[in-house]
């Protein structure tokens, strides 16, 4: 039997899935060009939604969020750009 679990998140994942190899075929430049567009959107679009959403469902201040959440991920899109 090949049920469809109950999870919204389900087809967003295995659209993701079948969607790894074309990614991997990706040129350098298109990756870091992603990165960039990543790292933009994590500081700026919806920097703000992460600190709403962590303060709402943990009691998390916005600093902390900074700090633990939203930094060392552009700290790690830094490292990869220069490596």
């Amino acid at each position: 039997m090949n049920k469809k679990p109950n999870n919204r998140y389900f087809e967003v994942f295995n659209t993701l899935k079948a969607n790894q190899f074309n990614i991997g075929n990706t040129t350098y430049r298109e990756r870091i060009k992603k990165l960039d567009k990543l790292k933009k959107s994590l500081e700026f679009s919806y920097k703000m939604r992460f600190q709403d959403a962590l303060y709402s469902d943990f009691g998390k201040p916005y600093l902390e969020t900074n700090l633990t959440e939203i930094y060392p991920i552009i700290d790690e899109i830094n490292f990869t750009r220069r490596h």
